[in-house]
Parts: structure tokens; sequence; C-alpha cells
């Protein structure tokens, strides 16, 4: 929760430092404030958390050494290490830490 945290702050702390940028299209070059570039960013960056709220939220996986299924919260699911389906994920059965496979 705290690197979320941090990753949060960091990116509001970007988009606020930003004064002003300069933006080529189609060969002109136009001075636009910050806000202009700001807003598509946040909006970008909130869409993709709600997208991957709606679709990581009932995925349930399973644990390879107690073999029981449990359901992380969406943000540990979106925010940690993954390989094709398998996350590391810690078991809240046996509090095991290592990648736990999806249930299909």
């Amino acid at each position: 929760m705290k690197r979320i945290i941090i990753c949060i702050f960091t990116m509001a702390l970007l988009l606020l430092t930003l004064t002003s940028c300069q933006v080529n299209w189609f060969g002109t070059t136009l001075e636009v404030d910050w806000w202009v570039v700001a807003i598509p960013v946040a909006v970008i960056i909130v869409a993709t958390l709600i997208i991957g709220a709606i679709t990581l939220s009932d995925k349930h996986y399973i644990c390879p050494e107690c073999k029981k299924t449990f359901r992380p919260g969406w943000i540990k699911a979106l925010f940690t290490v993954h390989a094709g389906s398998d996350k590391v994920l810690k078991c809240p059965h046996c509090g095991r830490k290592g990648f736990c496979e999806r249930k299909k």
C-alpha cells in the first residue's frame, strides 16, 4: 500500500510541476498550458485503475502450498509482479509468499 501511495504522489507531483509545454502538431509548434497536458494524463491514469479494478476484482488464486483458494484485493493484484497469469501473492491461509496460479 505504501508503494501505491508513493507512486500516486509522484505522478501528482510530476503533473503539478509542469508549467508549460511545447506541442508539435503537424509541424506547427504550439505553447500550451500545463493543465492541457495534465488533465488527459490524469484521466488516462484513473481510467487504467478503474479498468484494472473491474478486471481483477473477481479473480481467484490457488496457493501451491496449502491448495486453498483466495481472492486478493484489486490494488494488490494490479501492482504485483506477475508472469503470465501467475502472480506473486501472499496466501492469507498459510502465509506463503510466492507465485500463485490463477483459478480457471
